[in-house]
């Protein structure tokens, strides 16, 4: 049994990296977006917005990371007239692993960024769709003591996307 787990957890995380390749098609998705209407999804766990993962304070974080690298953070109107509807989604879950003595205090969370943008079927022109064009993604384990730090790994994820937004729309 303990082989399997650590097979998965090997695999997993280069399943999730994907390759060069796509990282460099999923950074060119963001050329000539003038900003993002930014939405962060709610916190069901009390514990964590008790430890300040909350809707409210992971909004600010984005949209301040944002502003501070010179990218607009769109009104819902502004983004709804762009022809490409650019919308950047925050979900953040966490929740105890268990309640068994054994994980007692433990939280499992995930973090999950994703940029959609309205886009034209290939094989249907007339048909737009809202899809995600840029994801990223990642999860853990932490004790309830340091539920606090996933806001850094929402952070981290924000400023790869800002780094691709960067690199994709150069001054």
């Amino acid at each position: 049994m303990q082989i399997k787990q650590v097979v998965l957890a090997l695999a997993v995380p280069l399943f999730l990296t994907g390759n060069a390749g796509a990282q460099v098609k999923q950074r060119d998705t963001l050329r000539g977006l003038v900003g993002f209407y930014v939405t962060v999804g709610a916190i069901e766990d009390t514990e964590a917005r008790h430890r300040g993962i909350t809707q409210e304070q992971l909004q600010t974080d984005v949209e301040l990371a944002l502003r501070r690298e010179h990218i607009r953070v769109l009104s819902i109107s502004e983004a709804r007239d762009d022809v490409r509807k650019p919308l950047l989604q925050v979900e953040v879950s966490a929740g105890s692993a268990s309640e068994t003595n054994r994980c007692k205090g433990i939280y499992a969370w995930s973090v999950r960024v994703h940029v959609l943008q309205e886009v034209d079927l290939k094989t249907s022109p007339s048909t737009r769709q809202l899809v995600p064009t840029w994801i990223g993604f990642t999860y853990g384990s932490t004790g309830i003591d340091s539920l606090g730090s996933i806001r850094t790994e929402v952070a981290d994820l924000i400023k790869g996307l800002i780094n691709d937004y960067l690199a994709a729309n150069e001054r």
